[in-house]
């Protein structure tokens, strides 16, 4: 009944889902198509929308079916979107896809619709080597500037830039140009902005690691580390630590085994950790295995953090490893 190679060609391009207005193009009648259905040779999964029988009812056929129903003006977005993108660490309560403010269509219990007045095709939507469609990148991103924690969202934009599909030049520009209509999420965007201004473009190593541990030493009550800080050695160099607080001169560096960078690699790194000593700081590294046990990680890392805060309070300017001038001057290059 669906068994033409131009109809399994149609069903094989779309994650095994079609509407029945495809199908008819292709020459099936409404007569076939009832008894398709009454044979169990494809399941209804939506309004005028079936599924192939022994398809798999997977992540991406689900999108394709929002991407029927929606029309050609929707497309995936939210944590979805980000997951489509390659964005880590995306929860999928249901899958989110945008409409039209006038399009007339409910949802699938198993996706959350949203109408929005403020669509542009051409500017908003992506459409993937697999026919999927999702939201752009900078869409995506401040879609989820609403909808997830700081953490989540730094992660997300950390990742988009280091993905190269979103740089914070872009979103910049993207921000100036919806912030005159007074949408909302902007305030988060350009906190971000300002925090990676100046920084180099990430690794996967850095954007993975760095966010990860960034994240979880603020859901300990402590405050956000500075990204990248700039620290003046006493031989004139100057270094960029990972994830620093300039005002308890502690300063975080995660890292991946020792095998990633050999015996060489652990001996600049106690190196350049003497040197940030004896200008005062204490450099804590953890790699990837420790970081798989982030509450042994955390707990650590508040206690040095606690216990450093308590020696700065007693300690004299002149007795730490540079005068508190000097550290709020080194704020401004953070």
């Amino acid at each position: 009944m669906l068994n033409e190679p131009e109809v399994l060609e149609l069903f094989g391009s779309q994650f095994g889902v079609a509407t029945f207005w495809q199908l008819a193009d292709l020459g099936v009648t409404r007569r076939r198509f009832d008894r398709a259905l009454g044979a169990q040779l494809c399941n209804r999964v939506a309004p005028g929308i079936v599924r192939l029988v022994g398809w798999p009812d997977s992540f991406e056929s689900r999108c394709q079916v929002l991407n029927l129903h929606g029309g050609h003006e929707s497309y995936i977005t939210g944590f979805a979107g980000g997951r489509l993108w390659g964005l880590r660490k995306m929860p999928l309560p249901s899958i989110e896809f945008s409409v039209a403010q006038a399009t007339r269509i409910k949802a699938p219990a198993w996706a959350t619709l949203r109408r929005s007045s403020w669509i542009d095709p051409e500017l908003d939507a992506h459409k993937r080597g697999d026919g999927l469609v999702v939201a752009s990148p900078l869409r995506c991103l401040f879609q989820l500037a609403s909808m997830c924690s700081d953490a989540q969202f730094v992660r997300a934009c950390e990742d988009a830039w280091m993905l190269a599909i979103a740089s914070p030049a872009e979103a910049a520009q993207y921000i100036e140009a919806i912030r005159r209509k007074g949408r909302s999420g902007v305030k988060r965007f350009v906190a971000w902005l300002d925090d990676v201004s100046g920084r180099p473009q990430p690794t996967a190593s850095q954007s993975g690691l760095e966010t990860d541990l960034a994240a979880m030493v603020t859901e300990q009550g402590l405050p956000a580390p500075i990204r990248q800080y700039p620290l003046v050695l006493e031989s004139g160099i100057t270094v960029h630590l990972d994830l620093a607080w300039p005002d308890v001169q502690l300063a975080l560096e995660p890292g991946h085994r020792w095998w990633h960078g050999g015996d060489e690699r652990v001996r600049r790194d106690q190196e350049r950790d003497v040197a940030c000593a004896r200008r005062g700081w204490q450099v804590l590294r953890f790699d990837d295995v420790e970081l798989r046990h982030p509450d042994n990680a955390a707990r650590q890392i508040v206690a040095v953090y606690r216990s450093r805060s308590a020696m700065m309070r007693q300690r004299p300017d002149n007795q730490c490893g540079f005068s508190t001038a000097e550290v709020e001057k080194q704020d401004q290059f953070g």
